[in-house]
């Protein structure tokens, strides 16, 4: 839980450094889907996006990021952004021994 919390942390805290001009309103949205044992997250936000090809290699938030849903995680890690927003999702397999019974 503690790696899930810092990814989706990092992630609304660059929506609100980045999406949006200084005093704009937008909407930003966290989702999670189980299915077949893989856990989906998706934040998302209808900011005004950025090039993921282009983007800083330097960026510190987006390394821990890319990080903990790989390392903490084993899971994998997918960012799409255009001018009508960025939506990350990062999904991985749900352990069973989590599992309270």
């Amino acid at each position: 839980m503690v790696s899930i919390s810092i990814i989706i942390n990092e992630l609304l805290q660059n929506i609100y450094e980045h999406a949006y001009s200084s005093g704009e309103k937008g909407n930003a949205s966290i989702k999670a889907t189980l299915l077949n044992n893989f856990l989906t997250i998706t934040v998302e936000d209808d900011g005004h996006g950025y090039s993921v090809h282009n983007q800083s290699k330097d960026s510190l938030g987006l390394m821990l990021v890319k990080s903990y849903v790989k390392d903490k995680l084993n899971g994998k890690l997918k960012i799409e952004s255009n001018t009508h927003g960025t939506k990350a999702m990062f999904y991985f397999e749900k352990d069973t021994k989590d599992v309270v019974r």
